[in-house]
């Protein structure tokens, strides 16, 4: 569905279409790197716990922590796994686009072609 907007002149004119109007396929793409991303920070974070259990032999910091964990223990399990999660959501976003971007270019060509 298109909206309005108003152009430079002040003439009531339709809306730019957004990417996902422009190609329905867009929308289950954006759906489907939530879920990589969601599922590939979760499994991340599994991991990330197993190692650090591994290395310190205590359990990672809690949410909600305790006065018996050491800030130091805290910060540092907070930088490791804000940097873990940032480049796979970053990484599996700019996937999705490239993918979204070769869809696109193949549908116009294919468009072109008829």
């Amino acid at each position: 569905m298109l909206g309005w907007e108003h152009d430079a002149a002040g003439h009531h004119a339709p809306a730019a279409l957004s990417r996902t109007e422009e190609n329905p396929m867009n929308k289950a793409m954006d759906i489907f790197g939530t879920v990589a991303s969601l599922g590939g920070v979760a499994v991340a974070n599994k991991a990330l716990t197993v190692a650090w259990k591994q290395v310190t032999g205590n359990e990672p910091p809690a949410k909600n922590p305790d006065e018996d964990e050491a800030w130091r223990d805290i910060i540092i399990w907070a930088m490791i796994t804000g940097v873990v999660g940032t480049v796979i959501k970053v990484g599996i976003a700019r996937q999705v686009s490239k993918m979204q971007s070769d869809d696109n270019d193949s549908t116009k060509s294919s468009q072109t072609e008829v």
